[in-house]
């Protein structure tokens, strides 16, 4: 499960939970939260930013298949399961990385 790879991954860096809400700039039980399985409060801009604090991809935390001919079902599905919010702030990250409309 998500959180369980959070505290894994976590622990394999030797980092406290304290260090981690730090790098994101979230408070120690909001990443409790997380590590507890309270994953529907993990914004999507929190995602990067607690991806980038333990050193991996949201492809390597979501375990995303590499498989083309399977990844774009596993972005849709995980897309689908997001608030709207979350998913303006994942359309707002892709078209800045693709640079889509400047």
């Amino acid at each position: 499960m998500l959180n369980e790879k959070i505290r894994k991954r976590r622990l394999e860096l030797g980092l406290s939970v304290s260090q981690v809400a730090e790098r994101i700039g979230v408070s120690r039980q909001t990443v409790n939260s997380w590590e507890n399985g309270n994953i529907e409060s993990l914004k999507v801009n929190n995602l990067f930013s607690l991806c980038n604090a333990l050193l991996i991809t949201p492809n390597d935390l979501y375990e995303i298949s590499s498989d083309k001919n399977g990844i774009e079902t596993q972005i849709i599905n995980l897309v689908s399961k997001m608030s709207f919010d979350d998913k303006i702030s994942v359309y707002e990250y892709i078209t800045k990385t693709l640079k889509i409309g400047s």
